[in-house]
This record gives C-alpha cells, structure tokens and sequence, in this order.
C-alpha cells in the first residue's frame, strides 16, 4: 500500500491505496483522473499523477501543498515509495472540459458556442493572474498550450501537467526551451527576441509567454471580429512562430500601421505605444510588470471589440502579384518567402551529410594503408640485411601485429563514429524534412533555427564536458 498525506488550507487526511491494483492511464507519465478515496471533500475525488522521475516543478509542488493558487488546481500531496513518486491533487469537476477538445469539436459544446468575444478577454486576463502567482514562486509555466487548459461552461480557465514548470534558475541554464520537452509555440517571443538580448533576465520569460498568449488571442479575436471566425479558430489550434513574427517585427521596427493591421484596426496609437514600451523593456532586461502588460492587453481588447475590421494591409505587407496569392492569408504569403532559404538548408544538411560519408570512407580505408606503408616488409629488409631478416622477422611480425591492432581499433573507432554521426544528422535531417512542413513555433528562419540550436548544443553537450575535462586534468595533475 502507498499512503499520502493530504492537505487543503486547514483540512488534513491521510489516503491509503494499492498502487499496483490500479489501471494507469499513460501521457508523459501514468495517472488516475477521479480516482474514490473514500475520504471527505475536498479530498472525495482527486487525480493522482505517478512518475519514475522527479519532474522539474517537484520542488514547486512539494512547497505549494494545500495552497490555493490561480488557475491551478490545488496540490494535495506527495509520496514515494521507492519506484514511484505520486502527485495527487485536485480533481476538477466534470464542467470542465480541455481546451483542445472543444477547439476541434470533440467536447460537448462547438467551438463557436466557447470562443466567445467575452471568453477570449476573461482568458487572457485569468492567465495573466496565474503566471503572475507562478513568477512569485520563482517558477515558470513551460507545456502552455490547449491541450493543459480546462475551461469550464463559465468561462474558467486551470492549467494543468504543473509538475513540468521550471524553476527559473533551470532557464538559466537553458535558455532555450526544447520541443522534445514541451509545446514550444508560446515561447516565439523569449526563443527569437528576449533570452539573447540580455543575460540575467530569466523573470522576463512568464512576462513574454505572457504577452505572446494575449497576442495569439487578441489576434483571434480581431479576426473573429472582422468576420473570419475559421481564421480565428485555426489560429488558436496552431499559434505558430510564422503568426506571431509580423507583430514582433512590427514592434521591433516601430511599425504603428503593421501593428494596427495585425489586429484588423484602422489605428492603434495607444495600444501600440503600451505594447511597444512592454516589448522594449522585455528586450532591454528593463521594468516591467504583469500590471503593465495586462494594462497593454485591456487597452488593445477594449479597441478590439469596439473597432475591429477587415483593414487593407500596409503596401509592404500586400502580395506583388495577386494571381500568386490569391486568397492567401498574410501567414501564407510569409511562409512562401521563406521557400527558398529553407529549401537551401535542406540543401546544405544533405551536402554536409554526403561530405562525412566521403570523408569515413576515405578514413576507413586509407587508415591500414597509411600504417602498413610506413613500415618495411621482410622482403625489403631480406634485400638489404640478407640473413638479418631471419633474426629480425619476430621482431617484424610483432611490429606489423601492432599496426594491424592499431589499425583495427582506428578503423572501429572511426566506423561506429560515422555510424552515430549519420545517425545524428540523419534524425537532424528528418526533423528540419518535418519541419520545412509542419512549421514548428522555432522554425521559421534556417539559418536563426541552425544558429540558435549549435549554440544550445554547445552549451548543453560540449562546455560541460570540457568543463569536466579540465576538472579531471587538474585534480589528476594536483
């Protein structure tokens, strides 16, 4: 049996149960959503998440015990038993619903019916009260995407999966979020134009998730506005980096007439001066609060929802020709520009690959010759030395073992290298092929994504172990 110690504000409870007798569900971990304890409320019903591995937000959680918190369901407790590590929690009632459910009909109400000019306001405004909460705790909300929101028919949104947050400290340390590890399509604003600005400023990543959310959103809702609710709803479904860049380019270039026509509006000169002072502080590591941005975002929903039209777009912004991009969205013309330069990375991840191929090859074999050809054979030294060679020939059969040995282990070394190097570009190949089509939140510039991920694994994989290195010499040498 695995016991838990349950708290909720001055409520204390003890859960006992089988572990080993439950039908786990599995997603990134094994849970039980509505799980009878046979105890009293609050602890009648709860969710019980079970991992092999302490998550990041342990820490977090294990101090939040029995806490309410916004937008979060509140964490009961924490066990161990030696395998395992159980997280159980609240369990939301059966009003609520998650968010990608409803954005692709498959909970009980349409889209259209929750994706509400209110909602869209209430939603961006919940969210900020949570992150703000979560930054006083000196963690961040990282897996922000639909399918870890509940709504309930009220219009309430909770986060779920919080035991991925990261302290700040672990951002630190990684600048740039993985999409191996999390939805990264929120994190456009911290991965293209924050976390390189400026070092020591990892505060700044809640703030721009959160500018980032109320950007996506109130892009939504001026085009649900403008008489585009299917452009609306694709966009919540897939805020993708191509979406967001225009406005962050926008605010980077002081672009008043971009940005009013990024939110369908004739003009915005208050809103934009609000968001443009918010997007130039998060770059310059300056002051800035989630009251300000949460000031920027009602200013620019108030405009939103009173002026919202199909505005012409800027000159620059409108296709050269219009049989090429007829009917297309801004998102789509983007995306064709960017054609060609993902086309050549492609071209150039393929070249590099059939360049190492070459290179193996030519190690591989010209390895065993280089040796053997430096050393005499017995018929050269019989040649010259006559019966010598008779005397001599063990001392030439150890020589040549040794160059064979040597050989070998070098032809091995360098044959299981160039296996895990093609491995390796291999699997990096397949994912900018995937990639080139699927449009992922940090790729839309190849030679910023090729940049941004050498740096990361740079710092990740190769300073730690030259770091290690060095320590092990020392100490070695000491």
């Amino acid at each position: 049996m695995t016991q838990v110690q349950l708290t909720c504000g001055a409520e204390r409870k003890t859960l006992d149960f089988d572990a080993k007798a439950q039908s786990w569900r599995r997603q990134n971990g094994e849970f039980l959503v509505g799980y009878n304890t046979g105890l009293p409320p609050p602890f009648a019903r709860v969710f019980i998440k079970r991992l092999e591995a302490k998550p990041t937000g342990h820490d977090f959680l294990v101090a939040s015990t029995g806490r309410n918190m916004p937008g979060l369901p509140c964490f009961y407790g924490y066990a161990a038993d030696g395998a395992h590590h159980y997280y159980v929690s609240e369990c939301l009632p059966p009003s609520f619903t998650l968010l990608e459910d409803l954005l692709y009909s498959r909970g009980p109400r349409a889209p259209s019916e929750v994706m509400t000019e209110s909602f869209i306001a209430a939603a961006v405004d919940q969210t900020a009260a949570t992150f703000e909460a979560l930054l006083k705790q000196q963690v961040v909300y990282t897996d922000f995407s639909a399918k870890n929101m509940l709504v309930d028919e009220d219009g309430l949104v909770r986060f779920i999966d919080v035991d991925s947050v990261w302290p700040l400290a672990k951002l630190q340390s990684s600048r740039y979020p993985s999409g191996t590890e999390f939805d990264v399509k929120l994190w456009a604003l911290w991965n293209l134009e924050i976390a390189s600005a400026s070092s020591g400023g990892e505060a700044r990543a809640p703030l721009t998730l959160m500018l980032s959310f109320a950007a996506i959103w109130l892009r939504a809702l001026a085009l649900k506005q403008s008489g585009d609710a299917n452009a609306a709803l694709a966009l919540l479904k897939d805020p993708g980096a191509a979406e967001q860049t225009p406005l962050w380019n926008a605010l980077a270039g002081a672009d008043r007439q971009a940005f009013a026509y990024y939110f369908r509006l004739a003009q915005a000169d208050t809103a934009y001066d609000q968001w443009k002072q918010a997007f130039t502080a998060l770059q310059n590591n300056a002051a800035v609060s989630f009251g300000d941005i949460r000031a920027a975002t009602a200013t620019l929903s108030a405009a939103i929802r009173t002026g919202a039209s199909k505005a012409a777009a800027p000159a620059r912004l409108q296709p050269k020709t219009a049989p090429a991009t007829a009917g297309a969205s801004l998102s789509q013309i983007d995306y064709r520009s960017r054609l060609l330069p993902t086309a050549l990375a492609e071209a150039v991840v393929i070249g590099l690959m059939a360049l190492i191929v070459v290179f193996l090859g030519a190690v591989v074999e010209g390895v065993p010759a280089f040796i053997f050809g430096l050393l005499p054979t017995p018929d050269g030294v019989n040649r010259e030395f006559g019966l010598f060679s008779i005397l001599l020939l063990p001392v030439f059969v150890v020589m040549l073992l040794a160059a064979g040995l040597i050989s070998a282990i070098i032809g091995i070394g360098v044959f299981f290298f160039g296996v895990a190097a093609l491995l390796a570009l291999g699997l990096a190949a397949l994912a900018v092929f995937f990639n080139f089509f699927n449009q992922p939140a940090d790729y839309f510039d190849p030679i910023a994504y090729t940049r941004r991920r050498l740096q990361q694994s740079v710092d990740r994989h190769i300073i730690p172990y030259y770091r290690r290195g060095v320590a092990f010499v020392s100490s070695w040498i000491k």
